[in-house]
């Protein structure tokens, strides 16, 4: 994540952050202080980006190994379906930025370079950290070493992995509502409190300033955020 990239995400949690603060003591200190924890952010957003793109990788990958595990079959060497693989990529993927075209081309210059595709392989494999990758890279390299059946073990790793990920997007498309719903009521509380702050003011007016009720709406926001993790932690669901 670049500088502009943490700097915004900063800026936009700082912003947030600052506005419950507000809404649930009406107090500007303790709002900022909430402001705070927006340093902690940046990591968070940068871990779930990289999630999606690991799958997004797994996905394209998938691609990949049908496209080689088509040319195997049909008689050309290990070598030559991975190079053809990063030429066929293109064509799926028009963007060249794409993250499985670059390292599908890493490992054809690699290839003409005389570089073992099992090293090139293992090397894509740490860099990617996808389980799945890695899992197809021990068990390409053990095959090749050990003068396996590589066009079967291309195939086998091929159905395997788009197996799972079928199951995954299945998941993902059942828990789609529910994720709906919670984001709903995630904001529900944050929306009535708002609602009732300013339809009511007197009325919420001693919740904002006694002792009692600066418990109370302290209490309220720990079960609010308690509930938030326990709702994600049960909605991510590992295949």
């Amino acid at each position: 994540m670049g500088k502009k990239a943490k700097a915004l995400y900063l800026t936009e949690a700082a912003v947030f952050l600052f506005g419950i603060g507000y809404l649930f003591y009406h107090n500007t200190k303790i709002a900022a202080i909430f402001s705070i924890i927006a340093v902690f952010y940046p990591k968070i957003k940068c871990r779930s980006l990289l999630d999606v793109r690991n799958h997004q990788l797994n996905m394209q990958f998938r691609d990949a190994l049908y496209t080689i595990s088509a040319s195997v079959s049909a008689g050309k060497s290990v070598e030559n379906a991975f190079k053809e693989a990063a030429q066929e990529l293109c064509m799926i993927y028009p963007d060249p930025e794409t993250d499985i075209i670059r390292e599908f081309m890493i490992i054809k210059t690699q290839i003409e370079m005389n570089v073992p595709i099992e090293e090139s392989l293992e090397d894509f494999a740490q860099r990617s950290l996808s389980e799945d990758i890695r899992n197809f890279a021990e068990a390409f390299i053990t095959g090749k070493r050990n003068g396996g059946d590589m066009v079967e073990i291309i195939i086998n790793a091929a159905g395997i992995i788009g197996e799972k990920l079928r199951i995954k997007e299945e998941i993902m498309i059942v828990l789609a509502q529910r994720k709906l719903e919670y984001k709903v009521l995630s904001v529900m509380p944050i929306f009535l409190i708002g609602i009732f702050t300013y339809c009511a003011g007197g009325y919420m007016k001693p919740v904002f300033e006694t002792e009692a009720g600066l418990i109370a709406m302290t209490t309220a926001l720990v079960l609010l955020i308690a509930a938030w993790q326990i709702a994600r932690k049960i909605m991510d669901i590992e295949v």
